[in-house]
């Protein structure tokens, strides 16, 4: 059986207007592609991701932090409380097949630092940018994009690769 491929969208839950428009973009391409969208639940470009796919009649699924549920953003085809907070960090970056981040606080920088741990390559908009010793180091598997077309079209590419 094909398993279908999951393109996680990690990212800011109080983004920018910009982050979000730029997530609801993504969010409606990975669904018109035939890609599943994953990603932590909550709002911000999490919520912008989601609704863009749910609208277009694609498959969305929450990796929720809390226990409940009640941190659903409304627009999840499948949400998973987890009850294990940030926890679920980890959870999201080894669903991923493909990630892309869009913006972002400590939550995305533990998502990006987990998948390039498995080494997943992550698509990068407005986010976290390594520096090591004060200097700005150059990660191969973090790739700054500047649309939502070329990010998912980047993430395709890499999925398509394995």
């Amino acid at each position: 059986m094909k398993k279908q491929k999951i393109i996680c969208l990690i990212g800011a839950s109080d983004a920018t207007e910009d982050e979000e428009k730029f997530a609801y973009q993504t969010g409606k391409l990975i669904a018109q592609k035939g890609y599943i969208l994953c990603c932590g639940g909550k709002g911000g470009v999490m919520s912008a991701a989601c609704q863009a796919a749910y609208e277009q009649g694609g498959l969305t699924i929450g990796l929720l932090p809390k226990d409940d549920g009640s941190d659903d953003n409304g627009f999840l085809s499948i949400g998973i409380p987890t009850g294990i907070g940030h926890a679920r960090n980890k959870m999201i970056a080894d669903t991923a097949d493909a990630i892309i981040a869009v913006g972002g606080s400590y939550g995305t920088l533990s998502e990006i630092a987990y998948a390039r741990i498995k080494n997943k390559t992550v698509f990068a908009y407005k986010s976290w940018r390594l520096f090591q010793n004060g200097q700005e180091t150059v990660d191969d598997g973090i790739i700054e994009v500047n649309t939502p077309q070329e990010a998912v079209d980047k993430a395709i590419e890499c999925i398509k690769k394995e």
